[in-house]
């Protein structure tokens, strides 16, 4: 977690401190302007990155780990847990765009993203050098 986020709780920040990214997600301000920046890369390439999940707030996180538990979601933090909760990380649509994933992991790191969760190729973390 950012020390800028000091004091807060994961799930619940304050919409002054989350930055829109396109198709209705938004992420903690900071990590918006890098995921925008590297959006805007790819698509000098040619390559259209689409997020579809960005922040959560406890009750969107509740809701994904509930059907996880009950065995209708995908893997899903319990509330409180997710590095959505802190706007940090963002579920990216790597099926409609064949060249996105490929994209993403060679360039990824270069504004601050990862994969960080094994069997999630959709699933990509702030985390600055």
């Amino acid at each position: 977690m950012p020390a800028a986020l000091a004091g807060l709780h994961n799930g619940h920040l304050p919409a002054a401190r989350l930055g829109t990214i396109g198709a209705g997600q938004r992420l903690y301000r900071p990590v918006a302007v890098w995921y925008r920046r590297m959006a805007a890369a790819a698509g000098t390439v040619g390559v259209r990155l689409t997020p579809t999940s960005g922040y959560r707030d406890v009750a969107q996180q509740r809701r994904l780990y509930d059907l996880y538990r009950g065995g209708r979601g995908s893997l899903a933090a319990p509330p409180g847990h997710s590095d959505h909760g802190w706007g940090l990380s963002v579920d990216i649509d790597v099926r409609s765009d064949p060249h996105a994933l490929s994209w993403l992991r060679t360039n990824g790191s270069r504004f601050g993203f990862f994969n960080d969760v094994p069997g999630e190729p959709w699933h990509w973390t702030y985390r600055p050098a």
